[in-house]
C-alpha cells in the first residue's frame, strides 16, 4: 500500500472519496508560523496531516469547503517561494477549533492553480458551477439535479448553439485564439455557475477558446481511456466501408 492509499485508509468511513492531495505550507498558532503539512481533498473537505503517513491521522485537521471562499494573495517577491490562498468563512460555516481563515501556501505557480481551482470546483458545484476540470458524466448529473438538464453540460451547449448561428464562416475558427481576458473572464462566470449571455458577444474566437479550454481540463477525454482503441477501429472501418462503419459508431456511442 502507498503512502496516499495508507493515509485515505484512515478517512472516515462516509468519506466520497479522496481527490487532490499534497505538501501546502499552512500558518497558524500563537506566534503565526509556517508548518510544512500534507493535505488531501475528501468529499467536500481538506484534510491535514503532519506526514502522509502519519500515525495520528485520526486526529487531523480539517477545512470544510462548501460555503466558503479562496482569496488569492498577491506575490510577495520578497518570499519567491511561497504563493499564498486563503479558505475564508463565506456564510459562517467555516469556523473549526476557532478558525476564521485558513493561510496557505504552494511551492509554485502552478501547484497554486491546481489546488485552487481543486477547491473551487467543490465549493461552486451546489450552486451550479465547478465544471471545468471535472468529469462530464458528474457534471450533467449535478446540471440535471438542478435544472433538469440532457446529456450535454451547459457550457457546451451554450458555445455550440453560439457557434453555430455566428461561427460557422468565421476564418480560422478553433485555429486562431481568442482574448484570453475574454475567456477567462467567461470561464469564471460558468465556473461560478451562472449562464453569461453570449448573444450579445461579437468575440467568436474567444466563444470558440472557451469551449477548447473546457475540452481540454477534462480530467479524460470525451472518448474514455477503454474506449480508444475500439473508436479508432471503427474510424477505420468507416473509410473501408461507409455502412459498416456507421453500425460500429451506432454501437460505440452508448458504450462512450
Amino acid at each position: 500500500m502507498n503512502e496516499t492509499n495508507r493515509v485515505a485508509s484512515r478517512f472516515p468511513a462516509s468519506s466520497k472519496g479522496r481527490g487532490l492531495c499534497g505538501w501546502l505550507m499552512k500558518r497558524g498558532g500563537r506566534v503565526q508560523t509556517w508548518k510544512k503539512r500534507w493535505f488531501v481533498v475528501v468529499g467536500d473537505q481538506l484534510f491535514y496531516y503532519r506526514t502522509p503517513s502519519d500515525p495520528r491521522a485520526r486526529e487531523a485537521g480539517f477545512i470544510p469547503l462548501p460555503g466558503n471562499q479562496v482569496v488569492r494573495h498577491p506575490f510577495d517577491p520578497r518570499h519567491p517561494d511561497k504563493h499564498m490562498f486563503e479558505i475564508v468563512a463565506g456564510d459562517r460555516r467555516l469556523q473549526v477549533r476557532n478558525h476564521e481563515s485558513f493561510m496557505l501556501s504552494a511551492e509554485s505557480v502552478e501547484e497554486l492553480e491546481t489546488w485552487i481551482s481543486a477547491i473551487n470546483r467543490i465549493i461552486r458545484e451546489p450552486l451550479g458551477g465547478g465544471m471545468f476540470g471535472r468529469e462530464v458524466g458528474r457534471t450533467v448529473k449535478q446540471e440535471a439535479r438542478r435544472s433538469g438538464g440532457g446529456y450535454v453540460p451547459l457550457v457546451v451547449q451554450t458555445t455550440v448553439s453560439f457557434l453555430r448561428q455566428k461561427g460557422l464562416d468565421e476564418l480560422g475558427i478553433f485555429r486562431l485564439p481568442g482574448n484570453q481576458v475574454k475567456v477567462q473572464g467567461l470561464k469564471e462566470l460558468f465556473d461560478k455557475g451562472e449562464h453569461p449571455d453570449l448573444q450579445s458577444c461579437d468575440e467568436v474566437h474567444s466563444v470558440a477558446s472557451l469551449l477548447k479550454l473546457y475540452l481540454r481540463e477534462l480530467p479524460e477525454p470525451l472518448i474514455p481511456f477503454e474506449y480508444f482503441d475500439m473508436f479508432i477501429s471503427a474510424a477505420c472501418v468507416l473509410e473501408k466501408d461507409e455502412a459498416e462503419g456507421l453500425q460500429q459508431w451506432h454501437l460505440l456511442l452508448p458504450l462512450g
